[in-house]
């Protein structure tokens, strides 16, 4: 009985929670969209915070996000995927003879691409 005098409460207000879960549900998904959007493309990579992606892990390297990088270099291998400033999602090359291949030799694939935001 003492359980069922608990929930009652709850359950006068059923509508309310139901509402607030599928708003905080809508919310949630938004933040981790541009994250499921990158792994599809590339999955390998640090996993990062709905909404601020790996904004902590550059506040750790005190804003020097070429340490950041540099220790995903090291741990990730060579090309890994990330998100920039929260929810720019990018994939980091850090092979030379790849990088030259891709801008020189493939730029006909590339010129439709979106101009970055980081300028």
């Amino acid at each position: 009985m003492a359980l069922l005098d608990s929930v009652e409460p709850l359950l006068e207000h059923w509508q309310t929670i139901l509402i607030a879960s599928v708003i905080l549900l809508a919310v949630y998904f938004r933040g981790i969209a541009p994250y499921q959007t990158l792994r599809a493309v590339y999955h390998k990579g640090p996993t990062p915070l709905p909404f601020i992606g790996h904004l902590v892990d550059v506040m750790k390297h005190k804003g020097q996000i070429h340490l950041q990088m540099d220790e995903y270099y090291r741990k990730y291998g060579q090309v890994y995927s990330m998100l920039i400033f929260g929810s720019i999602p990018c994939i980091v090359i850090g092979d030379p003879e790849m990088i030259k291949d891709i801008l020189v030799k493939e730029s006909a694939s590339f010129y439709d691409r979106p101009v970055s935001k980081i300028n």
